[in-house]
């Protein structure tokens, strides 16, 4: 837990977020995506009955960033979908209750905040419809840069220096080491290992112009596909984490 703590911190993403764009919503919302994660994995795996971390992941989300929030529940969704045999009377019990009692605690803000967008024209309705997702996509150079430039508007204090958008080379290898047969538990379900290896590389390259990203306007409230790149670092750093404690506890011979 605290391997994986430390490498979703140090995300190059999140860095990104706190020290380039400045993007306060995003950096509180992956605050509460781990918590969302830790809630549906209780749940849905650990067959408890506690739905602290779920509904608190879930109202965190809304506080903090909405698109964090409608990302997150897009990944539970596809979660249940994948694990729908593994949902019991229970389980959906379990999370209903937590989506109503994160509904109740929210109140207060969502439903002042959906009136106020129904009553009113914003800007943000134009620029969705309007945004060219396809125009924002990321070239293999642009997705490969590497270096954290403090800067605004995006940019880095160098001339032509892209900002960072990947989640770094830590999070981008060391997760395939969770792979390995060293340290395996026979009997240990390893699924949600496995998904959050898979969708957290699917996360993280699909901000790439190989996707025809002109053709899904539909999700132009995303504003810029590297969104992604939040949910590629919650994911990866599990796997990225497990690995790196498999190769830590390799018994080593005495001298």
């Amino acid at each position: 837990s605290l391997l994986a703590a430390a490498v979703y911190i140090l995300a190059s993403y999140r860095m990104t977020d706190v020290y380039v764009r400045g993007a306060l919503g995003e950096v509180l919302a992956m605050a509460f995506l781990p918590v969302l994660l830790q809630g549906i994995y209780e749940i849905l795996f650990e067959k408890s009955d506690s739905i602290a971390a779920f509904t608190i992941g879930l109202c965190g989300l809304v506080f903090s960033h909405n698109l964090a929030f409608a990302m997150g529940v897009v990944l539970f969704l596809l979660i249940c979908i994948i694990f729908h045999r593994r949902l019991t009377e229970r389980s959906v019990s379990a999370f209903a209750r937590a989506a109503v009692l994160a509904f109740l605690l929210s109140a207060w803000f969502t439903l002042p905040m959906l009136e106020q967008l129904k009553a009113d024209d914003y800007y943000l309705d134009y620029y969705a419809s309007s945004m060219n997702l396809a125009s924002s996509a990321l070239t293999l150079p642009e997705f490969l840069q590497y270096g954290l430039k403090f800067g605004v508007g995006g940019y880095g204090m160098a001339s032509g220096q892209q900002m960072t958008l990947n989640p770094g080379y830590l999070l981008m290898v060391l997760p395939l080491l969770s792979l390995l047969p060293i340290g395996k538990k026979a009997g240990t379900d390893f699924s949600f290992l496995r998904f959050s290896l898979i969708a957290g590389y699917a996360g993280m390259l699909l901000p790439l112009e190989i996707v025809p990203w002109d053709h899904m306007q539909f999700l132009g409230i995303l504003q810029f596909p590297w969104r992604l790149e939040m949910l590629a670092c919650a994911l990866l750093a599990i796997p990225c984490a497990i690995g790196i404690d498999r190769i830590l506890s390799i018994p080593h011979e005495r001298t």
